[in-house]
């Protein structure tokens, strides 16, 4: 478990390591894909500055260890990689 406030101050997400994979499961960091390319899309009652520094995190790892990563609100099957494209990320899914 990896502390992840931002959308709530106790929310955390998930990550799994087996034989030198990684997976991610960002529970409520993203609702939608769109959102890893605008870091700064949260709800109105949510911690925006909290809810980038996580999301900052998880996507930095997430790169740099082609990490599967997948969240709560996508429809099956919602697992996908990040990629840095220019300043930003993509969510691509598999």
């Amino acid at each position: 478990m990896i502390h992840a406030p931002g959308e709530s101050p106790g929310h955390s997400l998930i990550r799994v390591i087996v034989g030198g994979e990684i997976a991610f499961f960002t529970g409520d960091l993203f609702h939608f894909p769109c959102e890893v390319e605008h870091l700064d899309w949260f709800s109105p009652d949510r911690d925006p500055v909290l809810g980038r520094r996580s999301r900052e995190r998880l996507l930095a790892e997430a790169v740099a260890r082609n990490a599967l990563v997948t969240y709560s609100h996508a429809p099956f099957p919602a697992w996908g990689r990040l990629s840095r494209v220019g300043s930003g990320y993509r969510w691509a899914l598999l």
